[in-house]
């Protein structure tokens, strides 16, 4: 294999990582191997399939050529890009989704909303105005500006919304904005509270995965000094560092302070369990087909991924307990 010493490339390698793909930077000793691909190559990629072929049962399951959009995810290795998935890993996906999905489902149409249910004298009282309120505008208003930076300096742009990561990000603004409105629209405190453990959970994995894993990870793997301090510099800038870094902080205020002031609770789960569905099923059935490959190591082509999904709901389960013990902590007498 032909190896390429444009500092883009391996900056896109690691992005993809993490659900980033930079696009923006070049050296003069580009390479043709290692250029990113034109804007011109990747409308042709865009074009080549449409909506309707997702559902075409005579269309192959990856609808571009050789399972990399527009050759952005070359560096997967191939077997994790194309050909079937592995028995194993198949069998454990329709389990795991059956499970959840079904647990849900029972939940939406049974007693899930009692769960948000406030108990007679504890409810919360949502007043405009006030320190909280403010705090929570300002949260709002800050996380509308970085999803409006990303739209509009990012390499990606509106692509960013493929990723986990800036779901989790939105997912901040969103609770943020529903608490700005809760005081004057009643209607809008059952989602705010609905998206509490959501923000939490998502925020955590984004946090720790990236940067007591993968990030230690990849910069050990990264060996030439130039290019590591690349990578570091870009890991560092603006957007990165907010939605890497700050997140954590910014969620942890939205849904501690805001709101009412309670445990958490099964209902809780299931709301997070649902973000992660929905996102397992965006990722599996469409990025998967059309050959974005932003989190290899969750590759349904291996067997060994079962070991993934296995530290990932560890992962969740750890996070739930923790964030309970943090909020008993911080409610003390006021919790209930």
């Amino acid at each position: 294999a032909t190896k390429t010493s444009n500092p883009s490339f391996h900056v896109a390698t690691t992005m993809s990582i993490i659900g980033h793909l930079n696009s923006s930077s070049s050296s003069e000793d580009d390479t043709e191997e290692g250029k990113n691909p034109s804007p011109e190559k990747i409308s042709e990629t865009v074009n080549a399939f449409t909506s309707k072929d997702f559902f075409d049962l005579s269309k192959p399951w990856v609808l571009v050529p050789n399972g990399s959009f527009s050759g952005f995810f070359d560096f997967v290795p191939a077997h994790l890009r194309q050909g079937p998935w592995s028995p194993t890993a198949t069998v454990a996906i329709i389990l795991i989704m059956s499970f959840l999905s079904g647990g849900i489902l029972s939940f939406l149409n049974g007693d899930f909303l009692q769960y948000f249910d406030e108990e007679e004298g504890h409810q919360h009282e949502y007043v405009a105005f006030t320190q909280e309120w403010y705090l929570a505008l300002l949260c709002f208003g800050w996380t509308a500006f970085v999803c409006w930076h990303i739209l509009m300096y990012s390499a990606v742009g509106a692509g960013a919304w493929a990723t986990f990561t800036v779901w989790s990000w939105s997912c901040i603004m969103v609770r943020s904005g529903l608490a700005v409105i809760a005081p004057f629209v009643p209607s809008a405190r059952l989602p705010m509270d609905i998206l509490r453990f959501p923000t939490l959970l998502s925020a955590s994995l984004t946090f720790f995965l990236w940067n007591f894993v993968l990030f230690p990870i990849i910069l050990v793997f990264i060996k030439d000094p130039e290019k590591k301090k690349k990578f570091v510099g870009y890991m560092t800038n603006f957007r990165l560092t907010q939605l890497h870094v700050c997140n954590i902080f910014l969620a942890a205020y939205v849904t501690i302070y805001v709101g009412p002031r309670r445990r958490l609770h099964l209902g809780d789960a299931v709301a997070a369990a649902t973000m992660v569905v929905l996102y397992v099923l965006f990722y599996y059935l469409v990025l998967d087909r059309i050959g974005v490959h932003l989190y290899p190591i969750f590759s349904p082509r291996s067997p060994f991924v079962v070991l993934v999904y296995a530290l990932f709901f560890a992962i969740c389960y750890a996070g739930f307990q923790g964030w309970q013990r943090l909020l008993e902590m911080c409610y003390r007498e006021q919790i209930h």
